[in-house]
């Protein structure tokens, strides 16, 4: 397996997944909370949410409305978009993440985050650290298309686009199967960040073709470039 630092020099272009590799979303306001709060609001327009009674993703959940409950996909989408937008205030920044998006920047390698968490979150939380200046391309969730979210390239292929660079010459880092796989659909190299101890063999049997415990030794790659 090649070396995470080795990926990263290699690359012209840095594709980093937000939540898990850039920060925390949900610290502050714990993802099975915001998942509570969809689903009371979703009882409330008539829907049994019974199906996703004991989900504590908020992602699953709109996920599930997009294909059970269309027609209420964009009061959901808008009800998320609020509720990630209040959760990135107390997001909490993964050890190196700043480091490596200022690092990758000056190295001549621009910065794109693709997520499935909506741009206007990440935007807020990029400002608060004084990193949106850093980042080029923000290709969040596309309102109201869950189905567009990740293991859909979608997200990818928008930020290369952005970057002007094919997804081929960009490296990902992210910290799901799903990130993993949608690289892998499109022929970029895939960096699987392991910030829990279970996800380490996920990801590399998912094909990623590194796996890292910390982001320390992509931002030194970079830093030293």
């Amino acid at each position: 397996m090649t070396s995470a630092g080795d990926l990263m020099l290699a690359a012209q272009g840095l594709l980093l997944d937000f939540d898990g590799p850039v920060c925390s979303v949900f610290a502050g306001w714990a993802a099975c909370d915001v998942a509570a709060h969809l689903r009371d609001r979703i009882a409330k327009q008539g829907v049994d949410v019974r199906p996703v009674d004991v989900e504590s993703d908020p992602l699953a959940i709109l996920v599930w409305i997009g294909e059970r409950h269309p027609d209420l996909v964009e009061s959901v989408e808008t009800w998320l978009c609020l509720a990630e937008e209040s959760a990135v205030r107390t997001a909490e920044p993964a050890n190196y993440s700043d480091a490596l998006i200022r690092s990758s920047f000056r190295s001549g390698r621009p910065v794109a985050i693709v997520s499935n968490n909506s741009a206007g979150a990440i935007r807020l939380y990029l400002e608060s650290r004084d990193l949106l200046r850093y980042v080029a391309v923000i290709s969040g969730r596309e309102f109201a298309r869950p189905d567009l979210m990740k293991p859909h390239p979608n997200s990818l292929c928008v930020a290369a686009d952005g970057l002007n660079l094919s997804p081929h010459d960009c490296l990902l880092v992210g910290d799901s199967v799903t990130d993993v796989v949608a690289a892998k659909s499109v022929s970029a190299r895939s960096v699987g960040y392991a910030n829990r101890v279970e996800k380490v063999q996920k990801l590399a049997d998912a094909g990623a073709d590194a796996v890292v415990t910390t982001l320390e030794p992509l931002a030194l790659a970079v830093a030293g470039d």
